[in-house]
Parts: C-alpha cells; structure tokens; sequence
C-alpha cells in the first residue's frame, strides 16, 4: 500500500528540515566544538552524579535540591583531580623544558663544530668539479643570506595574518569552553526534561519510536565515549 500524500508531503519536510540542519552545523561545526566536549563530559560525569545522588542524605525530601548538589560535588571533585594531575606534570615538564632550553645553545655550538670539522677534513679529497658545484650551491646560500631580510619580511607578514585568524578562533574557543561548564550542569540536572522536549517535537503517533531510538543511541554513545576514555587514560 503505498504513502498517502500527506504523509510523503510530511516525509519529504523532515528529510528538508534534517538536511537544513546538518547544513546549518557544518557551516559552525567549529563554534560546536565546545557543545560536543560538553555532551562528552555529560556522558562521563551522569553515572557519578547519579552514584552520589543515591548516597546523599535528604534525597527524598529535595529531589530537585540534590541534583544540584550533587553535581555540584562531582564538579567539586573534578576540579581537585584536575590541580592534582597539573600539579604532578606541570612542574616536571616545565623543569625538563628550561634544562633542555639551557643546554641548546652547546648543542648547536657542537653541531656547528662538527660541522666545520667534517669540512676541513673531506674538502682537499673532493674533485674540483664538485668543488664548483658545492661553490654554486654556496653561492646560492649567500644570496639567500643576502635577501633574507626580505625573505623574513614576507614570511612574517604572512605569519601575522594566520596569527590574527587563529587569535579570533582561539577566542571564539574560548569563549565557547567557558559555557562549557554552564552546558554541562544543565543536560546533568535536566536531563529528562530536554528529552521530553526534544520527544514534544514529533507526531504523538512517533514519539514511541523516538524514546526507543533515543534510549539506543543513549546505550551505545555513553557506552563508547566511556570506552574510548578509559582506553586512553590506560594507554
């Protein structure tokens, strides 16, 4: 039996608005960046957050009260875990750095040394024609040593202007990153009514198949983002 008119009429515009809207997301997928590391640390952070709700006192007499509250424990507590690993690999790496960064200038002092050494040893054993070819290939260095000046200008100019495109995408990042947090406590502590909004939009008749659809995507992204963060964090 085929489609009536109005259901094709129907399919054909949520096929419309679905194309429009992925549309819509590639052109800012890069302000979006924030919004995914969000849902990211939604789905990592609900199981704990739940964990602690159970475990809270008072929970039956203010439900409501004791989401916030636990969330805002697990941010609490994230948040320490977090100066804690900052704290154990900053200092380290920053005093490798400056080692590394005191012993450069020996390094390429030696490099030059060596350099020079390997010179004066194998330049009386090469033939003459190669000899005017390395002598061509100096005289090419010297050009750009000349001109380097202009060669610096050019490349810097360029330089800046990449500099300034990254400088307002860093910001946009950033400011992005800040929401990040705000994001994060509102799909924490109203989970279930964004769902029921996001379910109010379809037909009563698909609303079954959304809540079904939406509790399989549920299982299979949080089980995957969890996966692949904890293999990370073992590698």
């Amino acid at each position: 039996m085929g489609l009536s008119l109005e259901k094709s009429a129907k399919i054909a515009l949520y096929i419309f608005i679905a194309a429009v809207v992925v549309f819509v997301l590639y052109l800012v997928k890069g302000a979006l960046f924030p919004f995914v590391i969000g849902i990211v640390l939604t789905y990592l952070l609900y199981p704990i957050v739940r964990i602690v709700e159970k475990v809270l006192p008072g929970k039956t007499l203010y439900p409501k009260l004791s989401r916030g509250i636990s969330i805002a424990i697990v941010y609490l507590l994230a948040i320490i875990l977090l100066i804690g690993a900052i704290l154990l690999i900053v200092p380290p790496l920053f005093a490798q750095s400056t080692e590394l960064i005191s012993k450069l200038p020996v390094f390429v002092t030696e490099a030059i040394n060596s350099v020079e050494g390997w010179n004066k040893e194998y330049s009386n054993s090469i033939p003459e024609p190669l000899r005017s070819e390395i002598g061509g290939i100096l005289a090419a260095i010297g050009w750009i040593i000349d001109n380097l000046g202009n060669i610096v200008l050019s490349y810097l100019h360029g330089f800046l202007g990449r500099v300034a495109v990254a400088a307002v995408h860093a910001f946009t990042l950033v400011i992005g990153l800040i929401v990040v947090p705000i994001f994060v406590f509102y799909l924490l502590k109203d989970r279930e009514k964004v769902r029921e909004s996001f379910v109010d939009i379809f037909p009563a008749d698909s609303q079954i198949h959304v809540v079904y659809v939406l509790r399989i995507l549920n299982r299979v992204v949080g089980a995957y983002v969890r996966a692949q963060v904890t293999l990370a964090a073992v590698v």
